[in-house]
């Protein structure tokens, strides 16, 4: 299989072979969230000169998304990085291989087999989810072939950050769908 080299933002180059292994550079790679002074995620703060995420239909994004719960979760992830507070402003770090894996996602790569899985899966994707495709989640029910059960849902509306939407919006939704999906299994074992 052929390697492919990587500039990483460390600046050194590197090279990722068929067995994927990260660069030193993938360590020191970095996302940032901002700290706590933000109370919603970077893709739903208006900026001059940048738009809201266009999978939000109105244009007060705090009316679809829940600033109280971006915030927790942007103080979550900042407590989660013992240095994210040296940074300026409060970032922070994250490997990038979730990127990589998106972007050879999209190229359709699979990366890992479901065949061996053989618990019962809920499979959640959002409709207004700019990432998660329908032809996704059939492919993937497809490679779950023996899985015990396999239940998709789709969420009506809402976004791929439904967790940090409004319960109206579809987080209630989603949590319901998960609750229920584990209680069934729940009841299924007995007690």
């Amino acid at each position: 299989m052929r390697s492919r080299s990587v500039t990483c933002s460390c600046s050194t180059r590197c090279t990722r072979g068929a067995r994927r292994t990260p660069c030193s550079g993938a360590a020191r790679t970095s996302r940032t969230l901002t700290g706590p002074a933000s109370s919603t995620p970077r893709d739903s703060r208006p900026t001059a000169g940048t738009r809201r995420p266009r999978s939000i239909p109105v244009e007060d994004t705090s009316q679809w998304r829940s600033p109280e719960v971006a915030a927790a979760i942007q103080r979550e992830a900042l407590a989660s990085d013992p240095l994210a507070g040296t940074r300026t402003p409060p970032a922070f770090r994250a490997p990038s291989g979730a990127l990589e894996d998106s972007f050879y996602l999209a190229m359709g790569r699979q990366l890992w087999d479901a065949a061996p899985i053989t618990a019962r899966v809920l499979i959640v994707r959002s409709e207004k989810d700019f990432w998660s495709r329908p032809e996704d989640v059939r492919r993937l029910q497809e490679h779950l072939a023996h899985a015990a059960q396999v239940k998709a849902v789709t969420l009506p509306g809402a976004t791929h950050f439904v967790h940090l939407d409004r319960p109206d919006k579809g987080r209630d939704l989603l949590l319901a769908e998960t609750l229920t999906f584990l209680a069934e299994g729940s009841a299924s074992r007995g007690p």
